[in-house]
Formats: C-alpha cells, structure tokens, sequence
C-alpha cells in the first residue's frame, strides 16, 4: 500500500477509496470483489474501509483493507477518520442532491439512488476516475461483470475466512454429510430485515419454506437429502420435522460458507446465498414465488 500511495502522489496511478457503508456482509462482498476485480484489471490503488467490521473474518482483511501489504492506512482510528469524513460530506452532497464535488486532487462521487448501477468500464467514469488523483466513491451497484468473471478464483481466494471459521465450518459438515446422504441442500430462511423489505414480498412462512422444500424434494425424487437451514433469526426445528435438518452454527460467515460447501442452496433473493453460490461455485434457486417451479442456477 505504501507503494500505491507514493505513485498516487507522484500521478502515476490513482487512488479510489470506497468511503461509504451500503448493506450488510453480502452487499459489501460484492461491491468489494467487483472493484477489485477491476482495479486488478486497470491497476489503481484500492483503499476499502467500507468493508470495515467484516474485514476480521478474513485471512486477507484483517484491517479492512485489501492489499497484500498493510500501512498506517490499517489503523481502525485512520478507517473510521475516513468514513465519518465521508459520510458529512456525501450527506450534503445528498441534501443538494450532487452527484460529483471536487477537482483532480480529491473527488467524491455518489450514485444518486440506491436501485441505480454503474459499470466500471462506462466511458464516462473511467475518464471521471484517471483524472483523479483520489477518487473517494458511494454506493453499492457499481460493476465489472467482465473483471469479476476474469478475476473469480483470484476473488475467491482473497475472500477466505480465517483458519478458526473454516475449521468451525468443516465440523459442521462433517455432521451434515452421513452414510447414505446424497445431497445437501442449503436452506436460506430469511426474517428480520425481510418483514418490511419491498413490503414483505420475500418474508416466508415456515409452512411456505415446506412446501418449496418438498417440491425440491421431488425435484430430486429417489435421492436422499438433508438440509442445512440457517436464519437470522432462531429456527423452529419442530417446524422442520418432516424433513431430514441440520442447523447452521448461526455465525454470519460461517452460515453463509456453509451454505457455499452444500450441493445446492435455496432462499428468498438475497445477496448473501447469492456470494455463497458464487463462493462456492454452486446452484442456487431464488424463492421469488413459492408456486414456480424450481431451477436452479449458478451466480457467475
């Protein structure tokens, strides 16, 4: 990192900072991976204290930040300096309803609506981003699905969880895999933030989860399946019975990589199974209707 900085100072390269928390862990893994892939791809320096409480559970991100060589930058006070800075400043941006303040030196750049995307290889941002020296953006739905394809494995690997969450997680599947299982399928139920999400369109009930997981039963007829259910909120296992149910260890990181370690995973559209079929390179079924037909598909 202290090499990128001096090159930045110098106008070799630039520098983007993500300066602003958008959602929760699967939001900002995203958001994380699809910037990486592309200052991979274009070489600028990356600076992400946005990813901030979620960087401890990473063998790359300890300090929050993804680089292989850490600086002052990695102090939490430094981090938080940053961001609050930020926030002030992209609030009266929003109050004045700004999309972009500053000059070559120090720029900040907001997307004006939280639904509203923008590709990194857009013409427009890229000459916005090379003619500033530090970049320090908001918002969660910028993408590169070019990069993220090419750099997917790279992502991956930069994304691992740290020894103590991996060796939680193989014990839990050394419970879930048994003699005479034939697949593990993954059960998303989503709660809390979902009651009011888009009015409650995705907040299921557990009789509804039932009938989706017969029908992925038969979707499968002859072969044997448990099922992994995780939630961010306590699971009533009797709810359950009629299916054969582990429940997750109910960790953040590890429910979500558990999910990614199962055959199939399935859930109400979120990006958290969405990083785990991705992390896990695994089929994934969006519970968008509880009486459409089931297909399953991979998050590439």
């Amino acid at each position: 990192m202290e090499e990128f900085l001096i090159d930045c100072f110098m106008g070799m390269i630039s520098l983007v900072i993500l300066g602003y928390k958008t959602g929760q862990l699967g939001n900002r893994l995203f958001s994380s991976a699809h910037w990486l892939a592309n200052s991979w791809k274009y070489g600028y320096a990356l600076y992400n204290p946005a990813f901030d409480e979620y960087g401890r559970y990473f063998v790359n991100g300890s300090d929050g930040i993804y680089e292989e060589k850490r600086s002052w930058l990695s102090l939490w006070f430094v981090r938080q300096l940053v961001l609050f800075f930020s926030k002030v400043v992209f609030k009266l941006m929003s109050l004045r309803a700004m999309e972009t303040v500053g000059n070559r030196l120090l720029r900040f750049y907001r997307l004006p609506e939280n639904d509203k995307s923008m590709d990194l290889r857009n013409e427009e941002f890229v000459r916005l981003r090379e003619r500033t020296k530090c970049l320090i953006v908001q918002g969660w739905l910028y993408r590169d699905e070019l990069s993220f394809k090419e750099y997917a494995q790279r992502i991956r690997e930069c994304f691992r969880l740290i020894p103590e969450h991996e060796t939680n997680i193989k014990r839990l599947m050394e419970q879930v895999r048994g003699a005479g299982i034939h697949l593990i399928v993954g059960l998303h139920i989503r709660r809390g933030d979902y009651k009011d999400f888009l009015g409650g369109e995705y907040y299921y009930t557990n009789e509804q989860y039932c009938e989706v997981m017969r029908k992925v039963e038969e979707r499968f007829h002859g072969k044997k399946i448990r099922w992994l259910i995780c939630s961010n909120e306590l699971v009533d296992e009797e709810a359950f019975s009629a299916f054969d149910v582990v429940l997750g260890n109910g960790q953040i990181v590890e429910d979500m990589y558990a999910f990614a370690n199962c055959d199939y995973i399935v859930g109400p559209p979120s990006t958290y199974t969405g990083w785990a079929s991705f992390y896990g390179d695994k089929e994934l079924y969006f519970i968008r209707n509880t009486a459409d037909e089931i297909t399953f598909e991979k998050i590439v």
